[in-house]
C-alpha cells in the first residue's frame, strides 16, 4: 500500500507571472525622487502625505502576494490536513505494538537483573551486608547488547577489589578502622577512607602535644611526695600483688599536674585510655 499522486504535477504553475519588469522599472523611476530628500520645517505637510501614499503602494502590494499564496497553500493545505489524518491512524497500532515491546524488554531487564543480583550473592556473601548489590548496580548491565558473561566478570573483579579495600581498612585497626569503613562504604572509595585516617592521625597528634601545665601559681597548694631520706618515703614494695583500676579525673591543671607527680614518685604505672 502507498500513496499515489494523482494530480498532474506538472499542470501546477512553475512560476506566477505578473508585470514584475514594468512595475520595477516604474517603481526605480518614481522612488529616485526621495533619495537624498530633506524636508523642510514648513513641508512636513508634504512628507506625511509621501509617506502615506509610499504606504498605501507598499500594502497594495503586500495584499497581492499573501492572496497568491493562500491559492497557491489551498491545495497543499487540503492535502497536509488528509496525509496527517493517514498517519494519526497508522500510530494507533504502532502505539499500541510500542507499548507492548517496552514491556517485555522492561521484563527482561528486571529478570536479567535478578540473575545478576543472584550471581553477585554466592559470590559476596561476606560482604553483602555492608555492600548490597544495588550500591555497585548499574543500569547499563541489563542492555541486551551487553553480554551477561561481560557483567559477571565486572562485578567479580568489583568484589574482589572491595574485599581488598576492605582489608587494607581494617589494618588500620582500633576506633580508627571503624571510623574509616563508615566513611568507605558511604562511596565505596580507598581514597576517602585514606583521607579519613590521615584526619584522625593528625587529630590525634594534636591531642598529644598539648601538655599539662608543670609550673603553678604561687599560693596553690601543692602535692609533694617526700623523696628517699625524707620524712614519709617509704621503699617501694617489690613484687607484691598489682591491681589495674581505670578511673576518669575531673581537675584542674595544676591538680592534674599534682596527680601526675604523685604517681610518679610513688612508682605507680599510668597511662591514658
Amino acid at each position: 500500500m502507498e500513496l499515489v499522486i494523482k494530480t498532474d504535477l506538472d499542470s501546477f504553475p512553475k512560476l506566477i507571472e505578473f508585470n514584475y519588469p514594468e512595475l520595477k522599472g516604474v517603481l526605480e523611476n518614481s522612488l529616485m525622487k526621495y533619495q537624498g530628500l530633506v524636508y523642510g520645517e514648513d513641508e512636513i505637510k508634504n512628507a506625511k502625505a509621501d509617506r502615506a501614499a509610499l504606504n498605501k503602494l507598499k500594502a497594495a502590494i503586500d495584499a497581492e502576494r499573501k492572496r497568491m499564496k493562500a491559492v497557491c497553500l489551498a491545495p497543499f493545505e487540503d492535502f497536509e490536513r488528509k496525509t496527517k489524518e493517514l498517519i494519526a491512524m497508522v500510530d494507533k497500532p504502532v502505539l499500541e505494538i510500542d507499548a507492548q515491546i517496552k514491556k517485555f524488554d522492561e521484563t527482561k531487564r528486571a529478570y536479567r537483573k535478578v540473575q545478576l543480583s543472584n550471581f553477585y550473592l554466592g559470590i559476596a556473601q561476606d560482604i553483602v551486608d555492608m555492600v548490597p548489590f544495588d550500591r555497585i548496580y548499574q543500569d547499563k548491565w541489563t542492555n541486551s547488547s551487553v553480554s551477561p558473561k561481560a557483567i559477571e566478570a565486572v562485578i567479580t573483579n568489583t568484589v574482589n577489589q572491595i574485599r581488598k579495600e576492605l582489608e587494607t581498612i581494617k589494618g588500620f585497626g582500633g576506633e580508627m578502622a571503624l571510623q574509616c569503613m563508615d566513611v568507605y562504604l558511604k562511596t565505596l572509595n580507598l581514597s576517602d577512607a585514606l583521607n579519613e585516617k590521615t584526619r584522625l592521625e593528625e587529630l590525634k597528634a594534636k591531642v598529644e602535644k598539648k601538655t599539662v601545665p608543670e609550673q603553678r601559681p604561687e599560693g596553690l597548694m601543692q602535692c609533694h611526695s617526700p623523696s628517699k631520706g625524707e620524712p614519709g618515703y617509704r621503699e617501694p614494695v617489690q613484687n607484691a600483688e598489682k591491681y589495674t583500676l581505670e578511673f576518669r579525673v575531673v581537675a584542674t591543671a595544676d591538680q592534674l599536674s599534682a596527680l601526675k607527680a604523685f604517681l610518679k614518685d610513688n612508682h605507680i604505672h599510668y597511662e591514658r585510655v
